[in-house]
């Protein structure tokens, strides 16, 4: 077995940040909820992000839904959507 070296192990996000790839993309909501609703996308993050920002997220009194998921495994992004009041 061989073992590769930190140099030569990138992670996704660091990757997105050398490349000067946006890491956070904020999607406009749909014209039936206005400014109560969000999607953001997380690139280069995976379950352990998402589930804990959705946690935090559900601790605000103003929040009525959080929800995350990953689109599909071999992308390395999380698409989060918050709702508020």
């Amino acid at each position: 077995m061989m073992k590769a070296s930190a140099a030569t192990e990138e992670a996704p996000a660091a990757a997105a940040a050398a490349s000067g790839q946006r890491r956070l993309v904020m999607l406009a909501g749909d014209s039936h909820s206005g400014e109560t609703c969000r999607t953001f996308i997380l690139k280069g993050e995976s379950h352990t992000l998402g589930n804990a920002l959705k946690n935090v997220l559900l601790q605000n009194p103003n929040v009525t839904f959080c929800g995350y998921s990953i689109p599909h495994p071999a992308e390395d992004q999380v698409r989060d959507k918050t709702v508020n009041l």
